[in-house]
């Protein structure tokens, strides 16, 4: 065309037809590279236009009026571009494939809303009753919308669009912020549908939430899910408040597509609501050395804590492998009134020995680490009333030497480790093989917490994929004690009351012998 502006149009050669509405400039032209097979006799090229006008209702409302005939005469990828409108004084287009973009799923349509200005916007599309919506920030140029928005139409389309500006975030601190979002806006969106906020600052950091009131694409059914994105690189602790729902944790961003939240954050929304936000820096780990770190956490940042709630260190190196630790000032879900939680996390599988301290109260144990998994202490110390040291000392629990039999093993215990230890902290050995099953032997030096006073405590746990009947004996400072039993595929056999407990501090070494009966022992 010689004129600037919106035309929809069908081009058809020899009957094989396409059809689109495009924005053209001044002799300007839109068109197909492949529209259809080399003709091999006469060709009759036909043309016909129309005017894809949109009707503006009101400042903040359109309609737009699709033939069924045009969507009939469509392809999937085909698109629908309306002419440019004004809402909210921005400029907006449409664009609707009646039979799905490239990547919808067959049998669906596709609707996206086009701004040629940047900045937030919240709006609603409504195509022949089927109604979705959105909030959040635009890119300049940018579009937004649903590649599979209903079932492709089988009556004349009118889409109909409603736009807002986004619900209010209030940025209250240099580390807090809320977001007030009406029913409304909950109400209009489904499963998998999300709210963002408008981006803010907290900390100097650029921010910005995402809502999903029913629940992203993975959440179970009736809960909702929200994330947290940062435009800037690094860690960043948080918690988010739902109404009365809290969580936090630590997170280490590394790009603006970055995001953490909780997938199951509560259960799912139709009210009015209230998101929070609070932020810190994590203060970093200090390593004081290859197996130890500490950890200093300021009264002015745990005393925001209540029960539940957490904090999360950075990573660190400990001992050959990655670690963070997990406080909770106020004690976890499950913890004592009055109590804090301390949890090692670790990102290795494997072994270790470790000691955890809290302002001089510590308590020392072994645990076989799971990737990712955590052991500690639910009741660990009195919540702290001032700052918080939390240090942490990783040690090797000592190798368990089999015999080449394969019929006996040590384990030895360095001195000064079992001294350490209160009533009812013990410590694990690795786990080793002998007569075809998996041992491992678990020691509380001072007793567990059904042991005599003065006491000491020894187990033997067994793991194996069938049962045995086998004979077994331990020993420890020339007390032996043992027995003839048969072995579940999981289990464990021992003793409260096994010896004198070790308080003196010296070295110390079990023994385990086992064999199978009617065999040579």
């Amino acid at each position: 065309p010689e004129d600037e502006g919106m035309l929809g149009y069908k081009l058809s050669i020899n009957g094989c037809s396409r059809l689109s509405t495009r924005h053209f400039t001044a002799k300007d032209h839109w068109g197909w590279r492949n529209f259809a097979d080399s003709p091999q006799d006469d060709v009759v090229l036909q043309v016909r236009t129309w005017d894809p006008a949109v009707v503006v209702t009101s400042e903040n409302a359109a309609e737009w009026n699709i033939s069924l005939k045009r969507c009939e005469e469509a392809d999937k990828s085909c698109t629908f571009e309306s002419q440019k409108f004004q809402l909210n004084g921005r400029t907006l287009c449409l664009h609707f494939y009646p039979k799905g973009s490239a990547e919808a799923t067959v049998g669906k349509c596709s609707a996206f809303l086009w701004s040629t200005d940047e900045g937030p916007l919240g709006f609603e599309l409504v195509i022949n009753g089927i109604q979705r919506a959105w909030s959040g920030s635009f890119a300049a140029w940018g579009t937004r919308g649903w590649r599979d928005f209903a079932n492709t139409p089988e009556e004349d389309v009118k889409v109909e669009i409603r736009t807002w500006e986004p619900d209010q975030l209030l940025v209250k601190s240099d580390c807090m912020a809320e977001w007030v979002i009406p029913k409304c806006r909950c109400c209009q969106v489904g499963k998998m549908e999300a709210l963002d906020s408008q981006k803010f600052t907290l900390g100097e950091r650029s921010l910005w939430l995402r809502f999903y009131p029913k629940g992203d694409a993975e959440a179970e059914p009736e809960n909702c899910s929200v994330y947290l994105f940062s435009e800037d690189e690094g860690p960043l602790g948080f918690e988010l408040t739902l109404d009365d729902c809290s969580k936090s944790s630590t997170a280490l961003f590394t790009d603006d597509a970055d995001n953490f939240g909780w997938r199951h954050f509560a259960k799912d929304k139709e009210q009015a609501l209230t998101l929070r936000i609070r932020t810190w820096d994590p203060t970093s780990v200090v390593s004081t050395s290859s197996t130890s770190a500490q950890w200093h956490v300021p009264q002015t940042l745990h005393c925001h804590f209540g029960q539940g709630g957490a904090l999360e260190s950075h990573r660190f190196p400990l001992g050959g492998r990655t670690c963070w630790i997990r406080f909770y000032p106020r004690g976890d879900a499950e913890a004592n009134e009055g109590k804090c939680s301390l949890f090692l996390c670790s990102q290795d599988n494997g072994l270790m020995g470790y000691e955890l301290a809290l302002n001089g109260f510590s308590r020392q144990t072994t645990d076989d680490f799971l990737a990712g998994a955590n052991w500690g202490w639910r009741d660990f110390a009195p919540t702290p009333e001032g700052d918080a040291l939390l240090e942490v000392q990783a040690f090797d629990p000592a190798c368990v030497v089999v015999a080449p039999e394969k019929d006996s093993a040590e384990w030895h215990i360095p001195g000064g480790l079992c001294n350490r230890l209160i009533k009812g902290a013990g410590l694990d050995s690795q786990r080793f093989t002998l007569v075809g099953r998996t041992f491992w032997l678990r020691f509380h030096p001072n007793g567990d917490a059904k042991a005599p006073d003065g006491r000491c405590s020894a187990f033997l746990f067994s793991e194996a994929d069938h049962e045995d009947v086998l004979g077994y004996e331990v020993s420890l400072k020339g007390q032996t004690r043992g027995g003839c039993d048969r072995f579940e595929v999981r289990d464990n056999w021992g003793w409260h009351d096994f010896a004198e407990a070790c308080t003196t501090g010296e070295a110390v070494t079990l023994s385990l012998r086992a064999w199978v009966p009617n065999q040579t022992s």
